[in-house]
């Protein structure tokens, strides 16, 4: 599974099912906390 995700104006990042928990977890984590810090970059 292949997800499309907006990374900015003018791109769309494809992130496999791997990708998304690796890397929106901490989004949905940071969100929560109040904590930008924890956001990895793709």
């Amino acid at each position: 599974m292949t997800i499309l995700v907006p990374a900015d104006a003018n791109k769309t990042l494809l992130l496999t099912a791997d990708m998304v928990d690796e890397y929106m977890g901490p989004v949905l984590e940071s969100a929560r906390d109040g904590d930008l810090s924890l956001i990895k970059n793709v």
